[in-house]
């Protein structure tokens, strides 16, 4: 069930591209771009998530683990328990804080893991925006 799912991304994809060849816009095809990378951040974002909680699940009972350090109780929702590990994710990305932390060796090798992949994702991603910005901003002042 889940390589169709990814499957379809592979054909959304496919007509996103047959789209973008009839657009002769160059902003936009750079703002085509720019969003492909939020989407691409966004989605690393949801799969790191969904690993921290994941991990974080497969302790012991008995084990320190974030998901029972008292966040959550037996009436939260599932939505709540997923935004919670989304906003973590998304805290590693950027410099914010969150009460959310590692509680036991393994959460905390996959914290550090996750700190230098967001490192290098995010230095990239802002790379990119920086050189769409600049790009668009070179159109304009050919067009101007």
């Amino acid at each position: 069930a889940r390589s169709l799912r990814l499957l379809r991304l592979v054909k959304l994809q496919s007509l996103i591209d047959e789209i973008m060849e009839h657009v002769e816009s160059e902003h936009v095809h750079i703002a085509a771009d720019m969003v492909r990378g939020m989407c691409l951040v966004f989605g690393l974002n949801h799969v790191l998530a969904c690993s921290w909680y994941g991990l974080s699940s497969l302790t012991g009972p008995d084990d320190n683990a974030w998901i029972r350090n008292g966040h959550f109780t037996a009436d939260d929702q599932l939505a709540y328990r997923y935004l919670t590990s989304l906003h973590w994710s998304i805290t590693q990305f950027t410099p914010a804080s969150m009460e959310v932390f590692p509680c036991n060796t393994h959460e905390r090798a996959f914290t550090v893991c996750v700190l230098i992949f967001a490192l290098l994702v995010l230095s990239s991603f802002l790379s990119s925006i920086t050189a769409s910005v600049t790009q668009l901003r070179q159109l304009t002042w050919k067009h101007a």
